[in-house]
């Protein structure tokens, strides 16, 4: 058989070497082969036969031990047969593989692994599959059993509760006569309930029939929701008292609620979602389709994940982190529903600053309260905003008994009334550089130096690109959530 078509004759002889190739004159290596020479070959291709399924590969292992990584091709005649192993997602276990495919792993929790035949399915097209391995904790009694979790501590003479031993550091307390129930499927049930600690110290106060799995999750019965408490990254404030608020932060999560081995709090669907109470008093409605990440390891507090819900705002606009920051922490909704957007060039009325300020200091009950203003009707979506904030000192009206509810904030005003709240709670505002002034600075109200000051100290609000501060300027609501995520963490 004679052929024109070298190059690819080269080819399928550096793929697969199906091709014995015989020429019939002296070649002058490859230079020839790719240029027009006729070469000579006899026909010996043996058929390819692709790779079907990877079978008998282990799924369970033991924290701390090493696993070699093995399967069986299919067919037994496949053309190529040398297996392949990487991690595709170490979860909480800390796997590593060592050697080609020796499976190392840290923690209790689920690896997946990946098994590759290159060239598998075709010449050029890999074939893959993964698989996931139980890794269990670690066994401590030599005996070859599933130890997790471990036997519970003597109960103490007092007849106080038991502290049980569930495995990659973390621990359960529970009720006295209540003791973990560990279920055939490597899972364990807290009858009682019970406060589980993790490494990091975040406690997790647990109803009656949550379950943990073999994995470390923990999911909390769908009739009855849980806590968490954080210890805190930083040294809160004192409090009114002179002593310390003490404690980090505190989550509170519906019925269903399931935080995996990693730390990852996952919501329900239709369950409403949670709340969040940092060391500071302030409080956050995390919307259900809100992710919350705890670190388990270490004392770092939290971070919230969130898809975009808006329409009118995408990733490449300034003021985008923002929304999100003020929509995941329930401060700041959309404008409209179907489709939800956000309207961010839109102004920020004098009712929404303090609606939003109501809502974080947890949306306390003013039926008491008389309200001090002829223009703020009763029924209102702000009116118990509004009487709180008079009440608490954080705004004092126009003047005449008047508070004009729908006017736009002035960026001044709205400096004004964040710092008024900062006092009322006691948080002292960061000074980290001076003020160096505004070119505008004529322009801020007497009444408005302190907090522009203050603010800009703080790195709250830094001007516009020309030096100016515009302090009469009404406040979009995409400064108004710039500001308000700056101002928040500035607390952090």
């Amino acid at each position: 058989m004679e052929l024109q078509n070298s190059t690819r004759l080269i080819g399928y002889v550096i793929y697969g070497q199906f091709l014995t190739v015989k020429a019939t004159s002296t070649l002058a290596g490859y230079t020839t082969v790719f240029g027009s020479a006729t070469v000579t070959v006899t026909q010996d291709i043996p058929s390819f036969v692709a790779v079907s399924d990877i079978t008998g590969v282990p799924t369970t292992k033991t924290a701390g031990a090493s696993l070699v990584l093995s399967g069986t091709v299919a067919p037994a005649n496949a053309t190529n047969q040398t297996i392949t192993w990487s991690i595709v997602s170490a979860g909480a276990t800390g796997a590593t593989i060592s050697g080609g495919n020796t499976l190392t792993a840290t923690a209790a929790g689920t690896v997946t692994v990946r098994a590759t035949v290159a060239d598998g399915t075709a010449i050029g097209t890999d074939y893959t599959k993964d698989f996931n391995i139980t890794v269990s904790g670690r066994n401590n009694n030599n005996g070859g059993g599933r130890t997790t979790p471990t036997t519970p501590t003597p109960e103490p003479q007092d007849g106080g509760s038991k502290t049980t031993d569930l495995g990659s550091g973390n621990t359960v307390d529970t009720p006295p006569g209540r003791d973990p129930i560990q279920n055939e499927d490597g899972s364990t049930t807290l009858p009682g309930g019970g406060t589980i600690t993790t490494p990091g110290g975040n406690e997790i106060e647990a109803p009656p029939g949550t379950n943990i799995a073999d994995d470390g999750t923990i999911t909390f019965p769908p009739d009855s929701g849980g806590m968490i408490t954080t210890p805190g990254a930083i040294a809160p404030p004192p409090s009114e008292e002179g002593g310390s608020q003490g404690g980090g932060t505190t989550i509170n999560v519906p019925p269903g609620t399931v935080i995996d081995g990693s730390g990852k709090i996952s919501f329900p669907s239709g369950s409403g979602g949670g709340t969040i109470t940092d060391s500071f008093g302030n409080t956050f409605n995390i919307p259900e389709d809100a992710v919350i990440f705890l670190d388990m390891d270490t004392p770092l507090s939290y971070f919230i994940g969130i898809d975009n819900p808006y329409g009118d705002i995408s990733n490449s606009d300034w003021y985008y982190n923002a929304v999100l920051f003020a929509y995941s922490r329930g401060l700041m909704n959309g404008t409209s529903a179907a489709p939800m957007m956000f309207s961010p060039n839109a102004t920020t009325t004098r009712s929404m600053i303090v609606t939003v300020l109501y809502r974080m200091a947890g949306s306390p009950d003013v039926s008491d309260l008389d309200n001090p203003f002829g223009d703020v009707e009763g029924g209102t979506w702000y009116t118990d905003a509004v009487k709180w904030a008079a009440a608490n000192g954080i705004v004092s009206g126009i003047g005449g008994g008047r508070y004009d509810p729908n006017a736009p904030i002035t960026r001044q005003d709205l400096a004004v009334i964040l710092t008024r709240y900062a006092d009322r709670a006691g948080i002292t505002l960061p000074g980290a550089r001076s003020y160096t002034g505004f070119i505008d600075d004529a322009d801020i109200a007497n009444y408005a130096k302190e907090a522009i000051e203050r603010f800009f100290s703080a790195g709250i609000i830094g001007g516009y690109p020309d030096g100016s501060v515009k302090p009469k300027g009404e406040a979009t609501r995409a400064e108004f959530a710039a500001m308000l995520m700056r101002f928040l963490e500035s607390m952090e």
